[in-house]
């Protein structure tokens, strides 16, 4: 009870708690951009906007929005490579 007691006392501890939830809506973001992309292989934009989302809470969906990007590439003709580039470039 008193380690409870302690903890709940604790501000770092109550600011980790906070911050947490960000982490979550983040990780979410990323699972529905990655399930989308299982789902329906290549499906582009879709995958691009949940992840320029999830760039808006943490910067590491930048660099996997960047990768996926790099991904496609080659499958995209010069209009589709810059529609992506662009919604890379939406979340920072």
């Amino acid at each position: 009870m008193l380690a409870a007691l302690l903890l709940l006392t604790s501000m770092s501890i109550l600011g980790w708690a906070a911050s947490a939830r960000y982490d979550i809506m983040f990780a979410a973001l990323v699972m529905c951009a990655l399930a989308r992309e299982l789902s329906r292989p290549r499906c582009g934009p879709a995958a691009l906007v949940l992840l320029a989302a999830a760039g808006l809470i943490r910067p590491e969906a930048w660099v996997l929005g960047g990768l996926y990007w790099l991904w496609r590439l080659g499958d995209l003709d010069r209009r589709g490579s810059v529609l992506y580039a662009l919604l890379v470039a939406a979340g920072p």
